[in-house]
């Protein structure tokens, strides 16, 4: 927006500047590098009451409060404010720098050039953001954060007052939320590691799942507009003496190991931080230049230069991979084939069994009606 003296521009940090949502995922984060009983236990039951739809359906009765983040951000109470401050730095330097989005930035460094002040406006923490503000010249005012605010226990207990839930009934999904975590530990291992290669091989067949590795010589800058025409000249004569090289050598291992110090010499995708071994893609996902050369590789073939919107790929096709990262969750946890084979299964479980229990309603609950109490 413009004012009469100075312009200022309004930033999200979540969704926005990265693609998902940072704060639960800083809380994973410090559940990893501490490893933390207190912050496992929140994420548990966060992840239990998210599973049922219960986090949903309070987020829609109680937009202002964020329920979810509120019950997460507990699992920090008791870090000192330097230990969070180091793993703050820590987070956005090997998770989040890798993940901005660059036609974001890019526009923020061209309001920047032209005089603007930029403002964040987030729901995440402060403590990580302000890496970012000092990075990109923000000031340190100009960040609004949110989350983690009033997150004591008081605090918490008044909240759940608030949405109508007593500190008995949170202890009891707290106890379920922990024997259900455990049923899926049992059967599928942490986050499915003790899924077999075949089923998760399996799993992504079925699901005409692909995978490459690609090298990009970038043709547009950090704003996404095109290059000089001598830079892409330069960059597509570039592209071709590494393609010849790499099909030139024909054992499939020595090929494999050069195109990886190849990528680590040119490769300017900025997603090759959070995908390093390469795309696990389903059809109509990917740019259709890319996914075309895809299935016209055999695994470990690699393509001549190939033209899209942002730049010229070198690809490699790869072997279908059961520990490859197919995606990242909202709360920046990275997903395999193992993981998405073992949710889907235990959906399917959970379903079935609640499905074929027998129910019943005691004479003496009153149903409630929501709408009831709606005005």
């Amino acid at each position: 927006m413009q004012g009469s003296k100075e312009k200022i521009a309004l930033f999200d940090f979540c969704e926005t500047l990265v693609s998902f949502q940072t704060a639960d995922a800083f809380v994973r984060f410090v559940g990893e590098a501490t490893g933390s009983a207190r912050v496992s236990r929140m994420l548990r039951i966060h992840h239990f009451l998210d599973r049922k739809g219960i986090i949903g359906r309070l987020y829609k009765l109680f937009p202002e409060s964020s329920p979810g983040k509120r019950l997460v951000a507990r699992g920090l109470k008791g870090f000192r404010e330097d230990a969070l401050d180091e793993l703050a730095g820590r987070y956005y330097a090997q998770r989040l720098r890798p993940a901005l989005i660059p036609e974001v930035v890019g526009r923020l460094r061209s309001l920047q050039r032209d005089g603007w002040r930029i403002v964040l406006v987030s729901g995440a923490y402060d403590s990580y953001l302000r890496f970012f503000a000092r990075e990109y010249g923000i000031a340190q005012d100009d960040i609004l954060a949110t989350c983690g605010e009033g997150a004591d226990e008081e605090a918490f207990n008044a909240y759940l007052a608030e949405n109508h839930v007593s500190r008995q009934m949170y202890d009891r999904m707290s106890r379920a939320d922990y024997l259900f975590n455990g049923i899926y530990t049992k059967l599928y291992g942490e986050n499915g590691a003790s899924v077999s290669e075949a089923d998760a091989l399996a799993y992504l067949a079925e699901n005409a799942y692909l995978s490459a590795g690609h090298i990009l010589f970038s043709t547009v800058d950090d704003t996404y507009a095109p290059l000089d025409e001598e830079t892409v000249a330069k960059k597509l004569e570039q592209a071709e003496t590494v393609s010849a090289e790499l099909r030139a050598i024909e054992d499939d291992a020595a090929r494999a190991a050069r195109f990886a110090e190849l990528k680590a010499q040119y490769c300017e995708d900025p997603g090759r931080e959070v995908y390093p071994e390469g795309y696990v893609f389903t059809p109509g996902t990917m740019v259709e230049e890319f996914e075309d050369a895809v299935n016209a590789l055999a695994d470990y073939e690699v393509s001549e230069p190939v033209l899209s919107a942002f730049g010229y790929h070198v690809i490699m096709r790869l072997p279908l991979s059961a520990d490859a990262t197919v995606s990242v969750s909202n709360d920046g946890t990275a997903l395999t084939a193992r993981s998405l084979y073992a949710n889907e299964k235990f959906n399917e479980e959970m379903t079935a069994r609640i499905e074929s229990s027998d129910l019943t309603l005691r004479d003496d609950v009153a149903a409630i009606r929501l709408t009831d109490y709606l005005e």
